[in-house]
């Protein structure tokens, strides 16, 4: 496939299988020179790769070119980006207004998790606002639920989030109050 953009750092991968993680992508650039970022869209299935070099890119590019790269069972599209560089938004994706608010909770609800998040990375960025009693992580693992002790332990949080972006990785969190008085594992 060629590529109508000029030579760039940054790789435009499209066709990425729904299964696919952003490890899964570090893995499979990383032979090529160092990984500086990924931008993962799960959503869409793509995502941006930024080399720290033109010529790493252009070498994982050349080899997409050449040989039929699958994963499970897509055939994977690169092309170099129109970027430089990757930008990773200072705001959530998701416009807060457009989520319905719920009553103050002591169980708030994140989203926008970065593939790898584990239970830990959620009690690392909750445990300064208070004390946590449960992490119920929905089945894509891009959301979870947090159970604070206390209705002023999750405010505390929420409000925190809203003046600074609360960051994973490079996700900055979307937290709001759950509709949830409690976090049960599903049975």
């Amino acid at each position: 496939m060629a590529s109508a953009c000029l030579p760039s750092k940054v790789l435009h991968l499209r066709h990425l299988p729904e299964e696919c993680t952003e490890m899964d992508i570090r893995a499979m650039s990383a032979p090529f020179g160092y990984v500086r970022q990924v931008l993962f869209l799960s959503q869409k299935q793509q995502a941006f790769v930024e080399f720290s070099s033109i010529e790493e890119a252009s070498m994982m590019l050349a080899t997409c070119q050449t040989n039929v790269i699958r994963l499970g069972a897509r055939t994977l599209a690169a092309q170099f980006s129109n970027k430089q560089e990757i930008t990773i938004p200072t705001r959530p994706l998701t416009d807060p207004s457009t989520v319905p608010e719920c009553p103050p909770s002591k169980v708030l609800h994140l989203r926008n998790l970065p593939e790898e998040c584990t239970e830990l990375d959620i009690h690392t960025v909750s445990c300064p606002f208070g004390l946590i009693r449960q992490v119920l992580f929905l089945s894509r693992k891009q959301q979870a639920f947090v159970e604070f002790s206390t209705v002023e332990e999750a405010t505390s949080m929420l409000v925190s989030s809203k003046a600074q972006p609360i960051r994973i990785g490079t996700r900055a969190l979307i937290a709001q109050y759950s509709n949830k008085q409690v976090v049960t594992a599903p049975a």
